[in-house]
Formats: structure tokens, sequence, C-alpha cells
């Protein structure tokens, strides 16, 4: 609760980074699925909300992964369809955010129950969007 998520273009980093024009995203549905094992996880203190499965943007226009195996297993073309090899996120790097390049301070990774609730976004047009100011990808699709 209380997650602020965007979608769409309206960032430069997004619109540097797209392959080719688009419209703003827009959600389709959202999917309410269990963590079944799956961490959460937060950047630089803010609350853990990611599952390890979702890539974030650099900003050098170049995708991020916190368990590059897990993204892999789910969605085993995104770096056909994005033309990028995944890069392991860590301490240092510079994200892509919605006010400008964020640089990875801290990452916190968190067992949740099995149980708990975690939403995916089902998106059209590119599948990235912004959640805590940062460019994220729901793995769907490409960008």
């Amino acid at each position: 609760p209380g997650t602020k998520i965007l979608s769409g273009y309206s960032s430069p980093a997004l619109a540097r980074s797209r392959r080719r024009p688009g419209k703003a995203n827009r959600m389709k549905r959202h999917i309410m699925a269990r963590a079944n094992g799956r961490k959460l996880i937060g950047l630089n203190g803010l609350a853990p909300y990611f599952t390890p499965d979702h890539p974030f943007l650099g900003a050098n226009g170049r995708w991020y992964s916190h368990d590059i195996p897990a993204l892999r297993a789910k969605y085993p073309d995104f770096e056909r369809v994005n033309g990028s090899t995944l890069l392991q996120l860590e301490t240092g790097i510079r994200l892509a955010g919605l006010d400008g390049p964020v640089i990875v301070e801290r990452i916190d990774a968190i067992e949740v129950d099995p149980d708990q609730v975690v939403i995916d976004l089902e998106l059209d047009g590119d599948h990235s969007f912004f959640v805590h100011g940062l460019a994220v990808h729901n793995g769907h699709g490409d960008y």
C-alpha cells in the first residue's frame, strides 16, 4: 500500500532507452500471486517491493537483475527480445530514475512468508514502469 507506480515514456531515462517509438504503457491487469519462496528486494533503504525476477534499467540503458538465473528461468527470451545481456545488480550501479540517475547504495533481500501476496502488473507497450522512482520491467515483452 502506498507504493507509487508510474508507466509510460514521460521519463527521459526511458525515452532514451527505448528502441522504437511507442505510446504510454497502460496496465492491462494486475495479477495477485504468492511469493512462493521468492525474496523481496529493496534498494537504498526503501521498502522491499520488487521480486528478483524484475530487472532494473541502468542509467546506461542496460538491464540489471538481483537474481539473473531466476529472471532467465521465468523469462527465457528477455535478453534476446531486449538485445542486452543481463548484468548483476550490485552497489555502485547507476539506475535510471524518474528524476535522474540513482546510485545503488544498499540492496536488501528479505525472506517473506511463501503465502505473502505479490502483485505482477501486465502492461501493454514496452512493459517498463517506475516503482519507488526506479525504472523496472515486468519481464514480458520488450522495452
